[in-house]
């Protein structure tokens, strides 16, 4: 999907220049700019369950899930998941 935002940021100034003129490269490389960041957050909701910094932490859920069963049988539950710099895997 970035090759795309990637190409869209090559052709955008040729079909704006007729109606910025000289502001074409200012004006399609701001537009450029805000499109990138919706690219990564498409991206990031593409695969929310990849393992990275914001998606959904499936390990710790499951560790969760873990802990509560096993305290139901009355055995010694495992330790909890906890952040790694600030961030729950």
């Amino acid at each position: 999907m970035a090759e795309a935002a990637q190409v869209f940021g090559v052709i955008l100034p040729f079909a704006v220049v007729n109606d910025l003129g000289w502001a074409a490269p200012i004006g399609s490389g701001l537009v450029g700019l805000m499109s990138l960041p919706a690219v990564q957050i498409g991206d990031d909701l593409a695969e929310p369950f990849a393992d990275a910094v914001h998606d959904v932490p499936v390990t710790a859920l499951s560790r969760t899930i873990e802990v509560d069963l096993v305290e139901v049988i009355g055995a010694e539950p495992p330790s909890a998941v906890r952040p790694v710099d600030r961030v729950l895997w």
